[in-house]
């Protein structure tokens, strides 16, 4: 199977976390190699939740809205990318390790 991400000029390296509407991994950028989370929701999903629809547009509009702090303590929204079938959230990668 094709990596979704490829499109964008992202790898994905491996999952994250999972939950009934949207999934995040672990991806590489390929032309710089940074490493970025994506946060992934699948079109037809949402499309028989629109509760999830309004959850998902608050979500990015938060981050949207904090990107330009550029805060610290934050996993900061890098961009947003969509398909036909899904629509990525790509935001800056926190491994957890102290700074």
């Amino acid at each position: 199977m094709a990596d979704p991400l490829a499109l964008f000029g992202y790898e994905t390296l491996g999952p994250i976390a999972s939950g009934a509407f949207s999934q995040v991994v672990r991806a590489r950028q390929v032309g710089s190699g940074g490493e970025v989370a994506v946060k992934s929701w699948t079109r037809a999903k949402l499309a028989r939740a629109p509760h999830h629809v309004a959850a998902m547009k608050a979500e990015v509009g938060v981050l949207r809205l904090l990107q330009q702090s550029r805060h610290p303590n934050i996993a900061n929204m890098v961009e947003l990318l969509e398909s036909r079938s899904l629509i990525f959230l790509v935001l800056e990668y926190c491994n957890g390790a102290p700074a």
